[in-house]
């Protein structure tokens, strides 16, 4: 079968496949949903090589999103840790991203 080290490669790779697998389908279901439900506008010309940066920018945050969970399962000794360690993370992330101000707190340009 697989050896202890050769296992847990194989388990991480499982497991990172699986992540990109779910953000991959997530992200368009949630774009679909915030047109329908939301009613928001979203424009996308296939001709215009600008509007393809999203999804490599939409694959990249999801890369960039299961690193850092690999980083944190570095200092984490449980699950419970690791839990809690990546909601901290994710509070301060979301405070520097903009995401709990008002819209009229933000430049005109955004």
């Amino acid at each position: 079968m697989y050896s202890n080290s050769e296992f847990r490669l194989v388990l991480i790779t499982a497991l990172i496949l699986s992540s990109i697998i779910v953000l991959l389908i997530s992200a368009p279901i949630i774009l679909l949903a915030e047109v329908y439900i939301g009613g928001r506008n979203i424009s996308f010309n296939p001709a215009n090589p600008a509007h393809w940066l999203i999804p490599l920018i939409l694959i990249a945050a999801a890369f960039m999103s299961i690193g850092i969970g690999l980083v944190l399962s570095l200092f984490t000794k449980t699950l419970r840790g690791g839990a809690s360690l990546g909601s901290a993370l994710g509070s301060i992330l979301s405070f520097t991203a903009g995401i709990w101000f008002p819209r009229t707190w933000l430049p005109s340009w955004l």
